[in-house]
Formats: C-alpha cells, sequence, structure tokens
C-alpha cells in the first residue's frame, strides 16, 4: 500500500465537513468562554436587551454546552435523533475543462518499496570479470557497457543484499570503481538506481461543490436559531484551520429561510421539527497519478574530435582522463 504521496488523492469533501464540525463543537463546548462571543449580540443590543439580555443569553449557553448536537450525512434514516446537523452534497461541477495538467504539485517521489511492480535494474545481472578488493575496481565483462553507468548508482551484492555507491566510471577499460577494501560477492550483481524513488507525475482537477448543512431542532424554533448561530461562528472561526486548510477551499456561507421540516416516514412525530438550512460553497482539489517513472539517472556527454584516425589502443587511458574521442572511435567511449 502506498503511504508516503503528500498530495490528497480524491478529496472527501462530506467527510472534511462533517468531522471538521464535529471538531469545531467539541472544542466550543470544552472551552465555553466561546460561546460569549457566539452570543453576546444578546447583551450588548440596547433595543432587544430589557426583552432578551442576560435570561436569553444564559438559556442559550446552557442549551448549547449541555445538548449532544448531532451530526450526520443526510441519508441516515435509521437512527435519526435531533437536534441535528445533516450535510447534503447538493452539487459538485468541475470548475473548468482542462485535461487534468494544472497543479500545485506537478510530481512527487514515490519509494520503490510502495510500488507493486519493482523497477528494473539499470544493469545487470552480471558476474564481474575480476574485483580487486584492494583498490575497489571491478571490470565488467564485455557483454556490460559504461555508456549507462553513473557515479553514485548502486553495485548491488544479491547475495547479501548489500550494495556500494560507484564512485567513478572508466569508460576505456570498462571498469567501475567502488570503495576499497571491501569484502563482497559479485556474482549475479546488479548496478541499481541512485535513489530508491519513482517520479510521478500529478494531475488534477478542481471541482466547485455546494453543501447544504441542514440544521433540526424539535419543540421550539429558538433551537434551530440557536444552532445557526453556533454553525455560522464555527465555519468562520474555524474556516482555515479545519475546513480551508483540509481541502475545502475558498469556502463562502450563505442561509436560508426557517421552516418545518417533514420526518422520515416512522418516525414518531409528538413535535413540530423546525430546520434551516446553511449553505457552503468551496473548491475541492482532485489529484491522480498520470506517469510512474524512474528518475534519471545521469548524463552522458561526449566530445568527438572530427578528423583524424582513431585513437591508438596503448593512449585509450589518456583519452579517458582527456575527456574526448576522435570521429573514428567506436561510439562508447564516453567521458
Amino acid at each position: 500500500m502506498i503511504i508516503s504521496p503528500s498530495t490528497y488523492g480524491i478529496a472527501p469533501s462530506d467527510l472534511i465537513i462533517k468531522s471538521g464540525i464535529e471538531a469545531a463543537i467539541a472544542d466550543i463546548q470544552g472551552n465555553s468562554f466561546l460561546l460569549d462571543y457566539v452570543l453576546q449580540w444578546l447583551l450588548n443590543d440596547d433595543l432587544t436587551t430589557n426583552a432578551y439580555g442576560k435570561s436569553e443569553f444564559d438559556r442559550a449557553k446552557k442549551w448549547l454546552l449541555n445538548t449532544n448536537i448531532n451530526v450526520s450525512m443526510n441519508y441516515r434514516t435509521d437512527d435519526v435523533r435531533y437536534p441535528q446537523i445533516a450535510i447534503v452534497l447538493q452539487s459538485s461541477v468541475e470548475q473548468s475543462p482542462t485535461l487534468g495538467d494544472v497543479n500545485y504539485d506537478v510530481q512527487e517521489k514515490i519509494p520503490i518499496t510502495d510500488i507493486t511492480i519493482n523497477p528494473q535494474p539499470i544493469v545487470g545481472p552480471f558476474t564481474p570479470v575480476s574485483f580487486v578488493s584492494s583498490t575497489g575496481i571491478v571490470t565488467l565483462p564485455s557483454s556490460v557497457t559504461t555508456s549507462g553507468i553513473f557515479k553514485n548508482q548502486i553495485l548491488l551484492d544479491q547475495t547479501t543484499n548489500t550494495g556500494y555507491p560507484i564512485t567513478d566510471v572508466y569508460d576505456a577499460t570498462n571498469q567501475i570503481v567502488i570503495a576499497p577494501n571491501v569484502t563482497a560477492n559479485f556474482s549475479n550483481a546488479v548496478i541499481a538506481p541512485i535513489e530508491n524513488f519513482y517520479i510521478v507525475t500529478l494531475e488534477g482537477i478542481w471541482m466547485k461543490q455546494t453543501f447544504a448543512l441542514k440544521i433540526f431542532a424539535e419543540n421550539d424554533a429558538i433551537y434551530a436559531l440557536y444552532l445557526e448561530q453556533l454553525l455560522l461562528f464555527i465555519l468562520l472561526r474555524y474556516k482555515q484551520q479545519l475546513f480551508e486548510g483540509r481541502g475545502f477551499e475558498n469556502m463562502t456561507v450563505s442561509s436560508g429561510p426557517l421552516y418545518f421540516a417533514e420526518r422520515n416516514k416512522g418516525q414518531p412525530n409528538p413535535d413540530v421539527l423546525w430546520a434551516r438550512d446553511v449553505t457552503i460553497t468551496g473548491m475541492v482539489r482532485h489529484y491522480w497519478p498520470k506517469l510512474i517513472s524512474q528518475e534519471v539517472q545521469g548524463i552522458g556527454l561526449q566530445v568527438k574530435i572530427i578528423g583524424g584516425t582513431a585513437t591508438p589502443a596503448n593512449l585509450l587511458t589518456q583519452q579517458e582522463l582527456a575527456g574526448w574521442i576522435m570521429s573514428a572511435d567506436p561510439i562508447g567511449t564516453i567521458i
């Protein structure tokens, strides 16, 4: 199972909103002073303070602190409890027609161990012609060339699963170099990538999503109004932390009228059920991997001098150090 991607994949907006509201309610009920900010208007309005004021403030605060406010998806009909905030997706529309290639993150690294099919070795398996431990020089067989081998790649001893970084590559003599004084068995060895990562090219789109947060309360309409005040406070105070910061971005809020709600079929109906809808709209990013490939291991450069004869065999070593080849030299004698 891949556990490393930093992107959010296909963001579950319903869960982001539900868990965010639940966390905010728990925080507010655990820190009752926050309700003073929710209800402060009742104490400060000169016109209504005599009719409502402190008594209504205390009543609302007590109810919001001591009432179990249920947050659920709208499809729950088996265990409906009130008061309740029900989450209903009203629409989810792709924001603009794109090829999915407009992202914050265009790629990321995934460890090879998280990919079902491990990558093929860069070179091998092979058994070296010789290995001189004192110098670290490994002479490759004629079936293996150094054209795709670079410094910092790993010579892997598969008998012990131990890797040794390649410190140098001698193209002219078909040799590679690792740290000296190593004891290893390079029978059936391979050259492994520099890093054990794949590069994953990411694509994504923006979805504009609209949710109705349906407030339900029994008996008295005032409880639905209390809940609306609480919910608006949650959506505003915790907007960055619990909603936009978790993937429901650019959130806007609106409210609708108070109304009588119909109960689900089979529910007892001893009391009036009041309801009000708070609508939120936000942008949600969905990501997916398009291409999965290995990182570039290195770049081989070759300076070729036009004209002249092939380099004499006894000068190949000097040519390696000089960093050039003659036009008549065979391709593959790379710097």
